[in-house]
């Protein structure tokens, strides 16, 4: 019982172990990983100063099929360029009315996806791609709720949720 907080280093650990078994211990200044054939002390911090995850009360919030997210991040993000100086570009636009559209576009191809939804308010933001992609590869089964805010999006499934801030800029007539 209790909590730690993991490096980055350790997630790659636990990923590449072949181990069938690990062995977790955590102080307030060190991670140590143990398995059969190796072992690993990371330095740590205290979990209390990790902060707090920022609710977003205020924006336009539905609920959105984790399958759904999915599908936009394979299907939808592919498009988007990441490289441009047209920062609006590296994001999926997600324009939410009576259903929630969609778009990715590098200048050359577009990618559009509806999806229908139930929360009844309307809102347009630019979601990052790399924030699209982590929600979607984290989310697991169910269902996600999407905030979109002014200037951040939020994503909430049964055991994570993520907070980016929007891409600034205006998304492109499509």
């Amino acid at each position: 019982a209790g909590q730690c907080l993991l490096p980055p280093k350790a997630l790659t650990i636990l990923k590449e172990s072949s181990d069938e078994e690990l062995t977790i211990e955590a102080t307030s200044t060190e991670v140590k990983i143990e398995g059969q054939s190796a072992r690993f002390s990371l330095p740590s911090k205290d979990p209390a100063e990790f902060p707090s995850v920022k609710e977003l009360t205020e924006g336009c919030q539905f609920d959105l099929p984790a399958e759904g997210l999915r599908r936009i991040a394979s299907q939808v993000a592919y498009a988007v360029d990441e490289d441009s100086t047209r920062y609006q570009l590296g994001g999926v636009l997600f324009s939410v009315g009576d259903d929630l559209h969609t778009v990715a576009t590098d200048g050359r191809r577009l990618a559009c996806l509806k999806i229908e939804t139930q929360g009844g308010k309307t809102a347009t933001g630019i979601v990052p791609a790399k924030a699209l992609r982590t929600v979607a590869s984290a989310i697991g089964d169910g269902v996600a709720t999407v905030t979109l805010s002014q200037s951040n999006a939020m994503f909430r499934g049964d055991s994570v949720a993520l907070v980016s801030p929007l891409v600034e800029g205006r998304f492109p007539a499509w």
